[in-house]
């Protein structure tokens, strides 16, 4: 969108498709908001937009959360005559489905978009994702045709509620299995703590042929991190270094494999992937850190902790968790008043259980019962 942006700047006249091709452009850009700063220059341009426009602004309104400025375009829609386009209509009723007004969009669903698939598929996921499943349900169940999307909705919905049983069953029967699919249920299954259910659907999405992405990546890291599948842990890790073989592993992703050898207790390893890591953020000196304070490499985390701040990252609460375990397990008790006094003067963290907790373990580890009594 950058150099987009430095040729379109130098276009003398640029005509309606030119405008509509950037403000598409920005609508599926990091900062969706360009597209609504385009359509205004554009209008004061003296340009008239057409029914290819709004879509566009419609699903950048959406991203953006922004009902009042979809409203805005809708009553716009309205005034050219656009609303009763199949497209323009289909991506109205997904906003005010989503983040819109719901009776608008049953109202537009009722009155033109019942023979519709798509729009049958954004009534179906603006119920689901505002928390209405049993309304979802019912839609899903009476949609004369069924696509991937709204099978992928009810998976992903139920699986995010928590309600596994219903995903999975939904899972079983979907004709279409695609990897979006798959990491709705793994991931369902690692946020309720089955981390051996996920790690079995993984060796069924292997066997389907189905390649896993980074959201599956992410989801089963998790799951070796906790229940200690070290192997298959490594074996994710080499999978991600084929992929990116040509430039460094994304942060997250990065992050995620430190936590995961550091939870296995292979924190040699955990140690060489941040060395190697291109980029780091907090979460990384927090994985680390922690790292090394659990697997009893006190003065190696405080050491870390020292040179994190000489680099000027600001340390959060997660940071004094492990810095103060650090000093837990050392007996380091005067370091460890001195953390837990920094914390609250210096960076302004309110102290929270776990640093509670840290400190009366390292007072009652070193013999002062009293000074740990007034602690709880």
């Amino acid at each position: 969108m950058h150099y987009a942006y430095k040729l379109f700047d130098r276009t003398p006249q640029p005509d309606l498709f030119i405008w509509n091709t950037m403000i598409r452009g920005a609508s599926r850009s990091p900062t969706p908001s360009q597209s609504v700063y385009l359509y205004v220059k554009m209008v004061r341009a003296g340009n008239r937009p057409d029914y290819l426009t709004f879509p566009f602004l419609l699903r950048a309104c959406t991203s953006l959360s922004a009902p009042c400025t979809g409203t805005q375009f809708h009553g716009a829609i309205v005034k050219l005559g656009f609303e009763s386009d199949m497209f323009v209509r289909n991506t109205l009723i997904n906003m005010h489905a989503n983040i819109g007004d719901l009776a608008i969009a049953n109202y537009l669903f009722n009155n033109h978009g019942r023979n519709d698939v798509v729009a049958w598929s954004a009534m179906v996921a603006g119920y689901a994702r505002r928390g209405k499943l049993e309304t979802a349900q019912e839609l899903f169940d009476g949609m004369p045709e069924k696509d991937s999307i709204s099978w992928n909705v009810m998976i992903t919905a139920y699986s995010k509620n928590g309600e596994m049983k219903k995903s999975f069953e939904l899972f079983n029967q979907t004709p279409w299995r695609d990897s979006v699919s798959w990491n709705a249920v793994i991931s369902g299954y690692v946020k309720c703590g089955s981390h051996k259910k996920a790690l079995e659907l993984f060796d069924r999405m292997h066997q389907a042929g189905v390649r896993p992405d980074n959201v599956t990546i992410l989801s089963l890291l998790t799951s070796c991190a906790c229940t200690g599948s070290l192997d298959l842990g490594q074996k994710l890790h080499h999978f991600l270094l084929e992929s990116f073989s040509r430039k460094g592993l994304p942060i997250k992703l990065g992050n995620a494999i430190i936590d995961m050898y550091s939870k296995c207790g292979y924190i040699e390893k955990a140690l060489e992937v941040f060395d190697n890591m291109e980029e780091l953020d907090i979460s990384s000196w927090n994985s680390v850190i922690c790292g090394l304070a659990l697997n009893g490499h006190a003065s190696k985390s405080l050491n870390l902790f020292e040179e994190m701040l000489k680099r000027k990252v600001q340390p959060d609460k997660i940071t004094f968790v492990g810095v103060l375990a650090a000093c837990s397990h050392s007996e380091m008790v005067n370091k460890g008043r001195e953390y837990f006094d920094l914390m609250q003067n210096k960076y302004r963290i309110e102290p929270h259980m776990k640093h509670y907790g840290c400190m009366v373990d390292m007072l009652g580890r070193a013999g002062f019962l009293k000074e740990a009594y007034n602690f709880v």
